[in-house]
């Protein structure tokens, strides 16, 4: 081999030998490098777990307190509707009692039913009232107020005699009368100012075997406001007011027709007589009186307008008569009610008993629409007005009866 040969042998050698060097070294460094991504993949494969896991155990959380949000509010409102329907429950019993209430109340007697209405008819005022921005007894007061002079406290006195003359008692009534007219006439029912003609006294009379002494009878009438006791309170004053005796002031100036019913009873002195007495259950218990002076300022009355069932009325008078005058002067006391029915008689809830009697029932304008008269026995809370129509008839007719106290019962003797 030369030289040159060997040499470049030596050379070639040694490069082969440089170039595998190399390539060990770039594969050691490959796999070194190999190896550590596969260390840092691991390392993100586990970051990536952890956080998913991290994720995973976030939702489940709020899933879970999604859960228990929703439970408590189904249990809030399944104790909502528990509470419902306990309520409802409890209304449905209520009305059932309420219902089983109103059934026993309608199985009462009449008076109960009327007292029921009277409470409805005073609701529906107050309803009315409202709607109004007027209550209705504001509305009467000024009513009242308005017609104080022209309500008069009336009083009736007659003597009764035997048969030889001799005084033996006194009977006397009260009760209420309205002026109706510029010229002093006054209305009022015939059994306060004829108290004699009807049945409590016409037996009365018939059973003592007495008669009324027509010269005796004492009719007088005081305004609302006026003193009717003197001043010891023992004694009527009759030095003021209208009187048919002191002040000669006052008359009976008409009545309407008497009608008469009759029956038969044992006197005390055991003989059986036949006593004839005024049925009060007509439209014919009716006085005008007449009293002298002046001025005078009468209620507005109202000729063929009726009222209806449910309208409000004020009833005015002096109920209990001189009972409750505490001081002695003649205070009107008002009542309100409604219309119950209306026929050939009103009939009206307002309260109407003894002193009442010949009072004027006003409607809710101001106007008399009737006198009160009397009552369904029985009750206070269901009277009987007659129609106004009735007394303007009387006091229009121009007749008047010219007697001053007309006649007594009449009375019979009878065979047994």
């Amino acid at each position: 081999m030369t030289p040159v040969v060997l040499i470049g042998a030596l050379l070639l050698g040694g490069l082969v030998f440089e170039s595998w060097s190399r390539r060990a070294d770039l594969r050691e460094q490959s796999e070194a490098f190999a190896r550590a991504l596969e260390v840092q993949q691991e390392s993100l494969r586990a970051d990536l777990g952890r956080r998913l896991a991290e994720s995973i155990d976030r939702v489940d959380a709020t899933g879970s307190r999604l859960d228990r949000e929703l439970a408590k509010q189904g249990t809030e409102h399944d104790s909502f509707r528990d509470s419902t329907l306990r309520k409802m429950v409890l209304l449905n019993e209520g009305e059932e009692a309420l219902r089983a209430r109103l059934a026993r109340l309608d199985r009462r007697s009449d008076r109960s039913v009327q007292e029921i209405e009277s409470m409805r008819g005073a609701l529906l005022l107050l309803e009315d009232g409202v709607r109004t921005n007027r209550p209705e007894a504001a509305r009467f007061k000024e009513i009242q107020r308005q017609n104080a002079e022209s309500i008069f406290f009336i009083y009736s006195e007659i003597s009764l005699v035997n048969s030889t003359g001799s005084i033996e008692s006194t009977i006397g009534s009260y009760g209420t009368g309205f002026l109706v007219s510029d010229e002093g006439h006054i209305a009022t029912s015939k059994h306060v100012a004829q108290p004699w003609k009807f049945r409590e006294f016409a037996r009365q009379i018939a059973r003592r075997g007495l008669e009324i002494d027509p010269d005796s009878h004492l009719i007088a009438a005081w305004p609302a406001g006026s003193p009717i006791l003197d001043p010891d309170g023992d004694c009527l004053n009759l030095d003021i007011g209208f009187n048919n005796l002191r002040l000669q002031s006052l008359e009976v100036w008409a009545t309407a027709s008497d009608r008469f019913k009759s029956e038969v009873l044992e006197n005390d002195a055991g003989e059986v007589v036949e006593v004839r007495y005024h049925d009060a259950n007509d439209n014919h218990d009716l006085a005008i009186l007449k009293a002298e002076g002046g001025p005078f300022r009468p209620v507005r009355t109202v000729s063929g307008r009726l009222p209806e069932k449910l309208d409000p009325v004020m009833v005015l008078g002096f109920p209990r008569g001189l009972d409750i005058l505490e001081k002695g002067v003649a205070e009107s006391s008002p009542s309100l009610g409604t219309v119950r029915k209306v026929e050939d008689t009103i009939y009206v809830t307002a309260p109407i008993i003894p002193g009442n009697s010949g009072g004027p029932v006003f409607d809710r304008e101001g106007a008399v629409i009737g006198i009160a008269t009397r009552v369904v026995q029985g009750t206070e809370t269901l009277g009987i007005c007659l129609k106004a129509d009735h007394f303007l008839k009387l006091l229009h007719s121009g007749q008047p009866t010219a007697q001053r106290s007309g006649k007594g019962p009449n009375v019979t003797l009878t065979t047994r």
